[in-house]
This record gives structure tokens, C-alpha cells and sequence, in this order.
């Protein structure tokens, strides 16, 4: 209960900084790139060479923007509003594909609801690690995010194309497994990684006591 409590705890503060990128640092990075906008265009109606440093200035601002949302999104990836879980899926699957030349995409055939912020959270996180595990490690190329709901609750997979499993399992896990199946046990859920006839496919079911089914 008590390492339960402290990953909370973590958690909230990581979201809790997140909000405050996005509503704080991202609002006060694009005030001052339209005062620089602004700048700009006054600098070029008098026709000075400066207006175009002035545009440079406006792209670095407005890089940062780009920046400091990304990174509010890292901490805080997770909406309960409108899709929420799923929206935040999507949108990591996207980021993945841009950043590491990788194609991965997410599969939801239905609606999934997740009504619990704990268990959304960690689902996403496992999401996250097992990503990075395929790419740093299994060297994949393709990756699917899938989520569905059922009888046994809301199930997620992530499956890669990469060099698999190492066959036997090393006596000593590696960090990343170990941290996926921790936030598993934290929400109650079942864990599943396995090798398979090309990659590895890691799969987290949350109960349908925890999910939301209506």
C-alpha cells in the first residue's frame, strides 16, 4: 500500500507540473511570440533589414512552444475527459513514428471508457516502456498499440516486429520489464510478454471491477 501511495504521489506531481507548462510556461511562450510578430511587422513597414531576425526570433519562440507542450504532454499524458486513455494513445503512437522513424500505430476497434485515473496512468506508462524497449533493444521497425475491452476487462497490447525475447530469459530481468510488471500488480492487473514468430508482444488486462463497462 505504501509504494502504491508514493507512486501516486509521483504521479500527481508529474501531472501537477505538467498543467503548469501548459497553462503557464506555453500561454507566456506565445504571448511573447506574437509581441515579437508584432515587432516584426512594424520593423518591415519601415523597411529595415531587422524585421527578418525578428522572424528568426518568432520561429525559436515558437519552437520552445512546440517544446513545452510536448513535454506537458509527457507528464501529464492522460485526460479523463473526452477519450482520454485513448486520445493519449493515439497521440503517443504518433509522436513515436515522428521521432523514431518507426512506423506504430494504434488500434482500437471500439469505444474503450476508462473511468479510473490510477489505472489509466500506468497503462499508458506500460505503453510507454514497452515502446521503448522494442526500439532500443528489439531494434522494431513496426509497432501496434491495441485496445479493447471484453468480459475480462480493458485489455492492453503492444506488439513489435523486433528481435524478440532472449531465449531462456536471463535469470535477472531487465529494469524496464520489472517496472512494467510493477505498475501492473499496482492496479490489480494480469501481465503477459512473450516472444512470438516475429518480435515480442507484452499484454496488461485490467479487471472489469477497475474498468469502466458502461
Amino acid at each position: 500500500m505504501l509504494e502504491k501511495e508514493l507512486l501516486a504521489v509521483s504521479e500527481r506531481e508529474q501531472r501537477r507540473i505538467g498543467h503548469d507548462l501548459h497553462d503557464s510556461l506555453c500561454q507566456h511562450l506565445t504571448g511573447t511570440a506574437l509581441a515579437g510578430q508584432v515587432l516584426g511587422e512594424k520593423l518591415e513597414a519601415r523597411g529595415l533589414p531587422e524585421a527578418a531576425d525578428a522572424g528568426r526570433v518568432v520561429s525559436l519562440v515558437e519552437e520552445g512552444i512546440t517544446l513545452a507542450r510536448s513535454l506537458a504532454r509527457g507528464l501529464a499524458p492522460v485526460d479523463l475527459e473526452a477519450e482520454g486513455l485513448m486520445a493519449a494513445l493515439r497521440e503517443l503512437a504518433k509522436n513515436v513514428s515522428e521521432r523514431f522513424n518507426v512506423d506504430c500505430t494504434f488500434d482500437a476497434p471500439e469505444f474503450v471508457p476508462m473511468d479510473d485515473d490510477a489505472s489509466a496512468i500506468h497503462l499508458f506508462r506500460i505503453a510507454q516502456e514497452a515502446i521503448s524497449n522494442a526500439i532500443r533493444h528489439g531494434r522494431a521497425k513496426r509497432v501496434v498499440i491495441a485496445l479493447s475491452i471484453s468480459t475480462e476487462g480493458v485489455r492492453l497490447s503492444i506488439t513489435d516486429d523486433g528481435a524478440g525475447l532472449p531465449e531462456p530469459m536471463p535469470a535477472a530481468h531487465g529494469m524496464g520489464l520489472n517496472i512494467m510488471r510493477h505498475r501492473s500488480a499496482m492496479i490489480g492487473a494480469t501481465f503477459d510478454i512473450r516472444r512470438i514468430a516475429q518480435g515480442t508482444r507484452v499484454e496488461c488486462t485490467v479487471p472489469v471491477l477497475d474498468a469502466a463497462t458502461s
